[in-house]
Formats: C-alpha cells, sequence, structure tokens
C-alpha cells in the first residue's frame, strides 16, 4: 500500500494524530479514523452526503427534514385518490363507481395513461418522503420533480397536493449562511 502524506508533507499512518478521513480511500480501515465519530452537520452537500456514506456515519436528519417528510406524506396521501378516479373513469377499476356514459374511446385511453402515470408520480413522492427522511439533500430535487410531474398528469385535481409537496421541498431548501440579502453598508459608498 501507498504512503499516504498529510498537508504538510508528513507520511499519515494509522492512529497517528494526523489521520485524516480522506484515508479511508486509499484501503486504511475507517473505524480508526476519529473523524468518522464527529457528528454530521445539519447542512450537508452532495460530496458531504457520499463521504458521510463511505465512512459508515449515522444518519441524522434535522427537525426540518421531519416536518418536510411528514408534509411530503400527507401531500401524497391526499393525492392516493386521483388515479384510482382516472383509472376508474376509464374503466380499469371499480373504485367510485365512475360511469364512463358515452365517452370516446380515446379519452378513456387519456384518462388510463394519466392513471398510471399519476401512480408513478405518486411513487417518485415516496421516494421524496424517504430520502426527506433519510436527510439525503436530493430529496429537495424529487419533491419538486414529483410536484411539477403531478400537474402534467392530473392537473386540476393536483393543485392541493401539489402544493403540499411543494412546501415540503421548500422547508429542505438550501441554506447558506454566507450569503445575506441585505446591501452592505460600504455598497453605499461605492456605487
Amino acid at each position: 500500500m501507498p504512503p499516504l502524506y498529510g498537508s504538510e508533507g508528513r507520511m499519515v499512518t494509522p492512529g497517528s494524530a494526523t489521520w485524516w478521513p480522506a484515508a479511508a480511500y486509499r484501503g486504511y480501515p475507517v473505524a480508526k479514523c476519529p473523524a468518522s465519530r464527529l457528528p454530521i452537520a445539519s447542512s450537508r452537500t452532495h460530496a458531504d452526503w457520499d463521504t458521510a456514506i463511505h465512512r459508515g456515519e449515522p444518519v441524522n436528519p434535522t427537525p426540518q427534514h421531519l416536518v418536510a417528510a411528514a408534509l411530503a406524506a400527507l401531500g401524497t396521501a391526499s393525492a392516493i385518490p386521483i388515479p384510482l378516479a382516472q383509472l376508474d373513469f376509464a374503466g380499469v377499476l371499480n373504485v367510485f363507481d365512475i360511469d364512463d356514459g358515452d365517452t370516446p374511446t380515446a379519452v378513456l385511453t387519456i384518462a388510463a395513461v394519466g392513471g398510471v402515470l399519476t401512480i408513478a408520480v405518486l411513487a417518485l413522492a415516496l421516494v421524496g418522503v424517504f430520502l426527506a427522511l433519510a436527510g439525503v439533500p436530493s430529496a429537495r430535487t424529487v419533491l419538486i420533480a414529483a410536484a411539477v410531474a403531478g400537474f402534467a398528469t392530473a392537473t386540476p385535481f393536483w393543485i392541493p397536493a401539489g402544493v403540499v409537496l411543494g412546501a415540503s421541498a421548500h422547508l429542505l431548501g438550501k441554506h447558506n449562511p454566507t450569503i445575506s440579502f441585505q446591501r452592505p453598508e460600504s455598497a453605499e459608498a461605492h456605487p
């Protein structure tokens, strides 16, 4: 195994004071690394998440993640009747006793395809719920995709569920404390 060198050019050995987490990628055991026992920060990036998984760190979702997951689960559960009604109208299922009357076959086919696609959107929303529960940063992207895709499959009926999914995605929004929306005091001196 090739030797590892720290930032100061000194050789890093397992158990030394300069033992660093990147050593795990070179074949050293992660359990001996003191950094693997550090608490996980609440605002992780995708690279931090991947590093934490490789180090075997426990996942600690923040209360904000739990509330967002609960909101997303509520939005997903409230949208379950939508594909059932679409498939019932198409004649695939008989859940609500919806009669299609003399509706043309093309419209019934569109309703059936929309029902199947809406079920896929609900599955995507459930994936977003589980990702939010795990504290994964990509949960926000998945929930936004589910909210937007739902508008494409069941436009008027999806509005309440889409708003709740969007609110949960907003709760998972990126928080960067270094960005300030206030105008700095010195900006007035330099127009």
